[in-house]
């Protein structure tokens, strides 16, 4: 008989006794109002995840397809030389991807601790949520051949994340598991606790430390949690990524595990000197980046669609990578400030369509609206088009100095 998840029970109470009191207190309209937004948003949230499982099993059956006519117009003997030597290939790879994970498993440095004992505060699906990003740490040590050595710590039986981690399999991974707490496991002046609630930045990332990832998946975010528990243990380093002081303007902050294993990877490797920044547009998802995000350049490319422009057009108007909705590492965010002690040229009041200015500190662009943005989150703020890569952003007047501005026609 399968294990049965420990939060299953208290799921079904809390959601008794939230019926019981739907039915014995009538909401009032501005409730009824937002529990039927919530009630479309989760509907519209399920259709979302089937058109996304539609679309991966459309996409797989293409490369199947593409896959069987480049086999069907081989010959049987160039067929089986090419299906040999797919094998071959394929076996090396997993050759070289099993001796790097027993290579960290034995003698990797650092040490990266995800810290599972906030279980207790988190429901099903924060928990499911939380097992699959251990999953993505394991596979990220493992596709970066990373010298990093992982490590799962309060891992007791009744810790109710163990249901969503058997699931995973997370028992043939090759880390080190605990049923102890990192505060029981190792010594405190050899931690280093990373917390977006610290008040010091994360430098350097070195072999003899050992950094402990909060093991907290929180849909509504509950602040200081890690940092509390890490400061009720005494005297531990505490230390936050410096995505706000040193990456771009406008990263998103709140990050998945696995993604923080991939940055301190990347610092440890590339070394003390490296650029911060650099590291982490390498590391985030593209959905984390500043700027505009894919749905919305998909949007727009759609939109013109539909006016009838040709693709030529929408990639003259949208620049040449934006049809593969990349975005340049070097642009500017929405809520960036000014950098590097320079000062914004005094701005007239709406600038024109088509000058030339300069984002502080991230490059040349070209004003393409008609003035400022009248309404709307962008209010008060220029779309521009970078010179360089043709991405698209919305900056303040206050971000950038005019180079060439575009003087109004005669009358």
């Amino acid at each position: 008989m399968g294990a049965v998840c420990p939060c299953i029970g208290r799921t079904e109470e809390r959601d008794l006794a939230v019926q019981s009191s739907i039915t014995e207190v009538q909401p009032s309209k501005s409730e009824a109002k937002r529990l039927k937004k919530l009630e479309k948003k989760e509907l519209q949230k399920g259709q979302f995840g089937q058109k996304k499982r539609d679309k991966k099993k459309e996409q797989k059956q293409r490369r199947q397809g593409a896959r069987h006519e480049l086999l069907a117009a081989m010959s049987q003997e160039e067929r089986d030389a090419f299906i040999a030597k797919e094998k071959a290939a394929q076996q090396v790879q997993q050759a070289e991807e099993q001796a790097s994970l027993q290579l960290a498993f034995d003698s990797g440095a650092p040490k990266v601790v995800v810290n599972c004992s906030f279980a207790d505060s988190m429901d099903y699906k924060e928990l499911t949520s939380l097992a699959k990003q251990c999953q993505l740490s394991y596979t990220a040590v493992r596709d970066l051949r990373s010298p990093v050595q992982l490590h799962l710590a309060s891992l007791s039986p009744d810790n109710p994340g163990m249901y969503a981690l058997d699931k995973v399999g997370y028992q043939k991974w090759l880390v080190h598991t605990h049923p102890e707490s990192v505060w029981d496991l190792f010594e405190p002046d050899q931690l280093v606790v990373l917390s977006p609630d610290a008040e010091m930045d994360l430098d350097e990332v070195r072999s003899d430390r050992i950094y402990v990832i909060g093991g907290l998946v929180d849909r509504t975010i509950q602040r200081n949690q890690t940092k509390a528990q890490a400061e009720s243990r005494g005297n531990v380093t505490l230390r936050k990524l410096p995505i706000k002081s040193l990456g771009p303007p406008g990263m998103f902050p709140v990050l998945n595990i696995d993604v923080v294993v991939s940055i301190l990877h990347e610092r440890f490797i590339r070394g003390p000197d490296s650029s911060w920044r650099d590291i982490l547009l390498h590391c985030m998802p593209q959905r984390q980046h500043p700027g505009p995000s894919r749905q919305v350049l998909r949007k727009e490319r759609a939109k013109m669609r539909k006016e009838g422009m040709t693709e030529e057009q929408i990639a003259a108007a949208m620049g040449a990578d934006a049809g593969s909705d990349n975005q340049s590492d070097g642009a500017a965010s929405n809520d960036s400030d000014v950098s590097d002690g320079e000062e914004a040229e005094p701005q007239v009041p709406d600038l024109r369509q088509g000058t030339d200015i300069e984002v502080v500190g991230f490059g040349f662009a070209k004003i393409i609206s008609l003035g400022r943005v009248p309404q709307g989150k962008h209010q008060g703020k220029y779309k521009i088009r970078y010179n360089d890569d043709g991405s698209l952003y919305h900056v303040l007047p206050e971000q950038f100095r005019v180079v060439t501005a575009v003087q109004p026609a005669e009358t």
